[in-house]
């Protein structure tokens, strides 16, 4: 899970691990991200005028009755936005495709929006030795191989931010070509209708998802 404030040009981010394993535990209770989602905007001061983007691999059960359950707590004037990351909207409906995934959502550029399930594979290799250990010993472990791989993410970030740096140069240049031969095929006509749909799905998806079904 994590929150994306949305101010431009340079939104900031924070970000709350995923707990919804809690979730389940507990009879389907939301109260543990209520929680969390409140300290969150609590303790980094958010300002209203911001607005918030909140990521979450089922936002779109959990934005369900969220007014109704902690509305009066959340800031005055808030807006908050729901988005699904790109890493589990594809296993959603399609219908969620449209409505929360951050490729739609002004400002979210595209977001995996989850980042310890990428973690898995790399500590699969320590499975068989983690099945076996006593709790501490096997908590203790992961914390090794975790902190293990934030040092190695840590050193290779330039490396890793330039190739993604190139490789989203590569693709801009392709998806404008695409636009280009998709517009000159579709007539002006057509686009300034798409244009007009876009924008008044745009300005209602805040307050109504559906809004972006066009």
């Amino acid at each position: 899970m994590s929150l994306v404030w949305l101010p431009l040009p340079v939104p900031g981010m924070a970000v709350m691990p995923p707990m919804h394993w809690w979730i389940f535990s507990r009879g389907n209770s939301k109260k543990n991200i209520d929680f969390a989602l409140l300290k969150a905007l609590d303790t980094t001061n958010v300002s209203p005028e911001q607005g918030v983007l909140l990521i979450y691999d089922i936002a779109c059960q959990y934005f369900k009755y969220l007014q109704e359950r902690i509305g009066h707590h959340l800031p005055a004037g808030l807006q908050l936005e729901a988005g699904i990351g790109l890493f589990h909207v594809h296993a959603h409906k399609d219908k969620c495709f449209f409505r929360y995934a951050p490729s739609f959502i002004p400002s979210a550029g595209v977001v995996a929006g989850g980042i310890l399930e990428s973690l898995w594979s790399f500590l699969n290799s320590i499975s068989p030795t983690a099945r076996t250990a006593t709790l501490a010993h096997r908590a203790e472990m992961l914390n090794d191989h975790a902190c293990d791989s934030n040092h190695k993410k840590t050193l290779g970030i330039i490396t890793s931010l330039s190739k993604a740096h190139r490789t989203a140069v590569d693709m801009l240049e392709h998806a404008k070509t695409y636009h280009h031969n998709l517009s000159n095929d579709a007539g002006p006509q057509a686009v300034e209708k798409w244009k007009k749909d876009v924008e008044e799905a745009e300005k209602m998806q805040s307050e109504d998802v559906t809004a972006m079904d066009v």
